[in-house]
């Protein structure tokens, strides 16, 4: 067959980006791992770019086709640019933080997109952060003319080129020692090699080069590299499982979706066709840049509102009203702000492509009000308090399947590098940090001769360091995407899932505790859920009682577990004193089973780490010797480590004030609180009242703190335990010190103000 000319096949390619358009857009919209193996958008849109440019190129030469694209982005981008920088220096006067800060150093790539155009940390940085792909773009435009000439000379060798590149880049951003490991250098040299595969499958597209393999050649292109893509994120690290932060796996998903389209064009043809589709399909390309610009836009205003809502929602509602309003907003600044993209392409400015068209003044009103309710959504935003904020989470989680609104810090707002905000805004902060904490680090696994460490920290609710220094107690290279168990840190799941049922009515915190059917024997009536919670009951360790001495495998779940404990005599008379003990949360997590009608599994999956896009995390069953359950057994990341201890100890996200005070108030003799732990040094006021510097949790090799005066939250993951020897503990305090020094001092300086 020929070179691919006809308006027919055209229909194919204005099917192709819109449904990744769209794609996106729900991808942005919930940040869940799983929506980046349904299709792969942005590998789809470079390869409808590719095929275009193609065609641009031939018909009217190099000079001319870059002349016209970038006249098609710029405009567009410069409009958004003035809006954005209007709200977010609204938003700045307002709420004068360091979240809401405008970097006006960075209006340079606002103007020209040469590298990312980075906004305030305002909404977790969404109103800027999708702006990566026009920097992409861009480069892909201005090398398009000499790649076409490349890839029509060699077009098997410039394939098998760029994907060693892609391959090689990953495989050497692993190293630790490598010197361009603390830079955006690999990955952007990433992104480029990536995406001008799919260019370079555009350009042989145009050429007429893959219709020549056939539909059935096309079928079994997709399955090879969908069981190429299962066994790569199976054996290789990719962090969070997010297609789009590794490289490979996105151009494996990225070849498996587009040779299952390409096997079944034309049915993709016929579909378009359809008169609605056709017309849906006609409105999305003619404004498709306008739509990438602006619909973060209008998710942010969608979750603004919705968090607004002060009663609760039937379950999956608030799932649909985030699409509905999305979809509106989406629709009303398509409306407002997409006459800009009709006269960059030289077509008379329209309200609607198609509707309307002659009425730019009814655009401009449009546009108005669209940035008004932006604006004050935003501002509305940074008003809020938090007390309000978090009462308006709770209120959002009546039912136990209820999604809960996306946290506005880390989850779903870290996109493409696993360092957000203050790490990717700024090359020259990012860098400084970066290159403070590993040196704090080094210098530290040396002293005390531990193997390795991974560390995340979060600043005011922005990532702002995650990586890895040495190896594992193996001798294997430690990466920042390795999983581990956090151990006793599950108890701050469990202690959440228990402040859920109390601020809704299921239990009270200090009434007697109900019978525990699972657990007949046990006399609840001298406990209460405070006391499980901060381990002031006088159980007895699990692993500490006569049965599990005597035959550890013997305890194969927590009711097992549990008769060991009732067997052995209280510790002490409950409430008199705390005494740290596991068994408290092994009696929680059946309380909430008996509470609910569910699983431990199903509330930690429902009411947790779907909600709040921590999909790293996993919970492992019990197994001989090792009840896991509501005590222990969560495998996570260092940044899902670090993203949880931020909801949990400073965002308090959808923890009542009572219950936030409740948690802080910990017992000085043993640093026990419900749900935490204190961590000194401490400081003690005339009345005696003792305040713990963070608080926080430890498990194993893990910890997790945080500290109210300085907004700083470090999770640490060790090769060794934090607890063994006994003088490591020492050490692990010195650490988590100079950490908080470094980080705080160097943020600050930092800053763009």
């Amino acid at each position: 067959m020929g070179a691919v000319r006809s308006a027919e096949r055209e229909r194919f390619l204005d099917v192709v980006r819109t449904a990744a358009i769209l794609r996106v857009i729900v991808w942005h919209a919930f940040g869940a791992a799983a929506i980046t193996y349904v299709l792969s958008a942005v590998p789809a849109m470079f390869f409808v770019t590719g095929s275009l440019l193609a065609r641009s190129i031939d018909a009217h030469g190099a000079s001319r086709t870059l002349l016209d694209r970038l006249r098609r982005m710029l405009p567009p981008l410069w409009l958004f640019a003035t809006v954005a920088f209007t709200v977010m220096a609204v938003a700045d006067r307002v709420a004068e933080s360091a979240t809401t800060a405008v970097p006006r150093d960075a209006l340079l790539f606002w103007l020209l997109p040469l590298d990312d155009p980075t906004g305030s940390a305002w909404e977790g940085g969404w109103l800027s952060s999708p702006l990566w792909y026009l920097r992409a773009l861009l480069w892909v435009i201005l090398t398009a003319p000499l790649l076409l000439r490349v890839v029509r000379r060699a077009p098997r060798t410039t394939l098998v080129t760029l994907a060693a590149v892609v391959v090689a880049l990953d495989l050497a951003a692993r190293r630790p020692d490598w010197p361009l490991q603390q830079t955006r250098a690999p990955w952007l040299a990433g992104d480029y090699a990536l995406y001008a595969i799919f260019v370079t499958l555009g350009f042989l597209h145009r050429d007429g080069h893959l219709t020549r393999l056939g539909r059935r050649s096309w079928a079994i292109v997709a399955v090879v590299s969908a069981g190429a893509a299962t066994a790569w994120v199976l054996t290789q690290p990719v962090h969070r499982n997010i297609v789009n932060d590794s490289h490979p796996m996105h151009l494996l998903v990225g070849v498996a979706w587009l040779a299952a389209a390409l096997a079944i064009a034309p049915a993709i043809e016929r579909f378009g066709a359809r008169p609605r589709v056709d017309a849906f399909v006609h409105t999305m390309n003619s404004r498709s840049l306008t739509v990438y610009l602006w619909h973060s836009s209008a998710i942010i205003v969608a979750y603004q509102l919705l968090w607004r809502i002060p009663f609760a929602l039937p379950t999956g509602m608030f799932s649909a009203l985030l699409l509905a309003l999305t979809a509106i907003g989406t629709i009303t600044l398509v409306a407002a702000f997409g006459w800009i993209e009709d006269l960059a392409a030289g077509r008379i400015g329209a309200l609607w492509p198609g509707l309307l068209a002659r009425h730019p003044r009814r655009s401009g009103s449009v546009a108005l009000s669209g940035v008004v309710v932006f604006a004050l959504a935003g501002i509305g935003a940074q008003t809020l308090a938090p007390a309000e904020a978090s009462q308006v989470a709770v209120a959002s989680l009546a039912a136990p399947s209820q999604q809960p609104p996306t946290p506005t810090a880390g989850t779903a707002a870290i996109e493409s590098s696993a360092i957000a905000v203050l790490a990717t805004k700024n090359g020259a902060v990012r860098d400084e940090v970066a290159d403070a904490v590993d040196d704090v680090v080094e210098r530290w696994l040396t002293r005390t001769g531990v193997e390795g460490a991974q560390v995340a920290i979060m600043k005011n609710g922005a990532l702002v360091y995650s990586g890895s220094r040495g190896t594992d107690a193996t001798g294997r290279i430690l990466l920042t995407t390795d999983r581990f168990d956090t151990w006793s840190i599950t108890k701050t799941y469990t202690a959440w899932i228990v402040y859920q049922l109390e601020q809704r009515g299921a239990l009270s915190l200090d009434a007697p505790l109900p019978a525990i059917t699972a657990l007949p024997a046990l006399d609840t009536s001298r406990f209460t859920v405070r006391m499980l919670l901060d381990h002031s009951t006088g159980l007895v360790p699990y692993r500490d009682t006569a049965a599990y001495l005597a035959a550890p495998n013997a305890v194969t779940d927590p009711v097992a577990t549990m008769q060991g404990v009732m067997a052995e005599p209280l510790r002490f008379t409950p409430g008199t004193r705390h005494e740290y003990s596991s068994s408290n949360y092994l009696v929680l997590g059946l309380l909430v089973e008996q509470l609910t009608g569910r699983t431990f599994d199903d509330l930690l999956r429902d009411w947790i780490l779907d909600p709040y896009g921590l999909d790293a995390t996993t919970h492992d069953r019990p197994t001989a010797g090792n009840p896991n359950f509501s005590t222990g057994g969560i495998i996570t990341d260092i940044v899902d480590m670090v993203t949880w201890a931020d909801l949990y100890l400073a965002q308090h996200v959808a923890i009542s004030p009572a219950n936030y005070a409740l948690m802080n108030t910990i017992d000085p003799a043993s640093a026990m609180g419900a749900g935490v732990i204190g961590y000194c040094p401490c400081t003690t006021s005339a009345n005696g009242t003792t305040t713990f510097a963070a608080t926080g949790y430890a498990g194993s090799t893990t910890e997790i703190q945080y500290a109210a005066t300085d907004g700083i939250t470090i999770a640490v993951n060790l090769s060794r335990p934090v607890w063994e020897p006994a003088s490591r503990y020492a050490e692990v305090v010195d650490l988590f010190a100079a950490l908080r020094t470094v980080v705080g001092s160097l943020a600050t300086a930092s800053s763009p103000r």
